[in-house]
């Protein structure tokens, strides 16, 4: 049998071992709650959510300026990458926050955007150069490693 496939189910047998030794256990959602702020606390919760919010908007804002823009417009494959990223990076704080809570975050569907292309994509850099901003603020004020480290991988994209 080849190496990985064998890693694989290595890995797969201790993850099973842990789900089901778990299901044993009678967990309640006072417990699970209970957990969740001991590895989260409240601020750093409103935080991410409100990252995932504006990562959200952001790739709702690119998505607004491509519609807008012609079809050969070079400008429109720029932007899709902006969108591409900023999606990733809500994704990537949606996990976070679904591993550490156990809640998630709803989407936001529309963006204001400005209305004259020049206004919207200053509007699209000002708020991609404050994000990167936000992100090391929060990474230095968080109490959890693993979200500082986050916030940091994000403010360097």
């Amino acid at each position: 049998m080849d190496r990985d496939i064998q890693k694989g189910l290595d890995s797969f047998d201790r993850v099973w071992s842990r789900v089901t030794a778990s299901l044993e256990e009678k967990v309640t959602p006072e417990d699970t709650q209970r957990q969740a702020e001991q590895l989260l606390s409240r601020g750093d919760a409103q935080q991410l959510a409100a990252f995932i919010r504006k990562e959200n908007q952001d790739a709702a804002r690119c998505c607004e300026l491509m519609r807008r823009l012609a079809s050969d417009n070079p400008m429109r494959s720029m932007l899709a990458k902006i969108c591409s990223a900023a999606r990733g990076r809500a994704a990537r704080l949606q996990m976070e926050c679904f591993l550490l809570t156990g809640d998630s975050v709803a989407q936001t569907e529309s963006c204001a955007v400005a209305d004259g292309m020049l206004s919207a994509l200053r509007e699209a850099y000002i708020a991609a150069r404050d994000g990167e901003q936000a992100y090391l603020s929060a990474a230095c004020r968080t109490g959890t490693r693993e979200l500082a480290e986050l916030f940091r991988e994000l403010a360097a994209e």
